[in-house]
């Protein structure tokens, strides 16, 4: 027999009924038992469309025969079951039901429909809290630290629930920039909105860069240069109050939403856009992200000699900007 932990989550409909029904669904599997269900938490939502009901979160031990495939499977025909369509739902919208495969055992793999452990469960409040009442002790294969470790980094690392300040004006930012103290750490962390626990991973990052005393500053910029012909711009989400109290929560000090126009000026002596290429980082993504880290950066007045801006590479392609070297 394998052990298995497995995510709940509902935000839709009845979630507490939701909930039992999929724990219930849990022992009609075959080989199955259901050895522990902790606590059931209310939640908001994190990232997705905006004014999204809380969501009822909760997590469960199981013991298996089944293997993670087949387990897997089950799961997403328990979600089936209680009405979820994952076909054309909003990324990171309301969900009747979510089940999430967390562990299995210690086994890691990546597959094209499975990777274990979750890749995000570190980064999520609403899954650790639930995982350590039933596995506190329970040690992550990969990141080689206890559930009850993880959930404190989590909580340490995210020491802001004030709402940041946030900017529209170029004008008012760059005044904002030159009350800084010269010698001030900051860090900046650019995204297009439509904020998700990866996002939140990046500005706590920068907020371990910058210290208790130093900056960060989040860029919600829905870019028009990062879409490629066949992206709807317009489509693309938009849920500002949800993500100024995201990255609020992860420890941001400052929000910068400049138009495109600001952006894009195209005046003598200002920066151009930047293309990345030839090679297999040259798309219209990863050019559009690094216009926007250099142009608004420079907007912000870091742009003398005094002021160096380090690019950190941190979670793939993404970039926090530091004016500390690496």
């Amino acid at each position: 027999m394998s052990t298995a932990y497995i995510a709940l989550g509902s935000n839709l409909g009845p979630r507490e009924a939701n909930l039992r029904s999929a724990l219930t669904a849990f022992k009609s599997l075959s080989n199955t038992q259901v050895l522990a269900v902790s606590d059931f938490i209310n939640t908001k939502a994190v990232g997705g469309p905006p004014d999204q009901p809380d969501y009822l979160n909760a997590a469960a031990t199981l013991q298996t025969t089944l293997p993670p495939q087949e387990l897997l499977a089950a799961l997403l025909q328990i979600e089936k079951a209680a009405g979820r369509q994952r076909a054309g739902e909003v990324y990171h919208g309301p969900r009747i039901l979510d089940l999430d495969l967390l562990f299995y055992d210690d086994q890691i793999c990546t597959t094209p429909d499975l990777t274990l452990p979750h890749p995000r469960l570190h980064e999520r409040l609403f899954v650790l809290e639930p995982l350590a009442q039933i596995a506190p002790t329970f040690r992550h294969p990969v990141l080689q630290a206890t559930i009850r470790e993880l959930l404190a980094r989590l909580t340490a690392n995210s020491p802001s629930t004030a709402r940041p300040l946030v900017f529209s004006s170029i004008d008012d930012f760059r005044r904002y920039r030159q009350s800084l103290a010269p010698d001030a750490r900051v860090t900046f962390v650019p995204t297009m909105g439509a904020l998700h626990a990866g996002h939140a991973s990046l500005v706590r990052h920068a907020r371990q860069l910058a210290g208790p005393t130093g900056i960060v500053i989040t860029s919600i910029f829905v870019n028009p240069t990062q879409f490629g012909p066949n992206e709807d711009f317009a489509k693309y989400p938009r849920t500002f109050d949800a993500d100024v109290e995201l990255v609020g929560r992860c420890g941001a000090d400052v929000v910068f939403t400049p138009t495109p126009q600001v952006m894009y000026p195209q005046r003598p002596g200002e920066p151009a856009p930047i293309t990345i290429g030839p090679g297999p980082l040259a798309t219209p993504m990863l050019s559009g992200m690094s216009t926007q880290s250099f142009t608004s950066f420079w907007l912000a007045g870091f742009h003398t000699p005094l002021d160096p801006v380090w690019f950190k590479p941190f979670q793939g392609h993404e970039t926090i900007a530091s004016r500390d070297a690496p």
